[in-house]
This record gives C-alpha cells, sequence and structure tokens, in this order.
C-alpha cells in the first residue's frame, strides 16, 4: 500500500475502520438468569450446572462451594416445608374421618 501523498510504501500501518455511528461502542447487556428454586428439582439442576461450572472453570471452586452449600441448605428448608404440608394435610383428613 503506497501513501498518496509522497508515493513510498506504508508498512505496518492497518487501515483503521471509520465507524459510521459517532457514538461509542457500548458491550451488549448481560443477560441475567430468572432463578426459580421453590422446589426440590429446582434446586438439584441449578445444583447441577453450578457443579457443571465449577468443572469448566467458568467459576471459582471454592465459590461453587459455597453456593453449593447455601442450595444444600435451601434443599432442607424447602423438603421441610413440603413435609410439614404433608402432614397437616393428612392430619385434616384423619380428623374428619373420626365425626
Amino acid at each position: 500500500m503506497q501513501n498518496r501523498q509522497n508515493g513510498k510504501p506504508q508498512i505496518g500501518k492497518k487501515k483503521r475502520k471509520v465507524s459510521e455511528n459517532k457514538q461509542p461502542q457500548t458491550p451488549p447487556p448481560v443477560k441475567v438468569r430468572k432463578f426459580v428454586l421453590t422446589k426440590v428439582g429446582h434446586v438439584r439442576a441449578e445444583l447441577g450446572r453450578l457443579y457443571a461450572e465449577a468443572r469448566n472453570g467458568q467459576i471459582n471452586v471454592a465459590d461453587a462451594s459455597r453456593l453449593g452449600n447455601l442450595l444444600a441448605i435451601l434443599h432442607r428448608v424447602i423438603a421441610d416445608s413440603d413435609l410439614e404440608q404433608r402432614i397437616a394435610e393428612i392430619e385434616k383428613q384423619l380428623e374428619g374421618g373420626r365425626s
């Protein structure tokens, strides 16, 4: 490629692409995933995703461990709540049958 003014070749210079937009380029917005963790199955799926991300090096293993512990606690809370609700329903049915 030669310089138009003096006819000398330009070495090592690259053409800059001129943007048609005069506004600065901004990165695309980060997609935020909505978490639905209301059932044990949801927690199990999230724990699987967390494990895969840690194995693939996408997140720090220490962070994955902390989040995994929180998910284990959430699992127990959901299971206990579900069990409590089921026992209350059984008790209600038993009281109705004693009349």
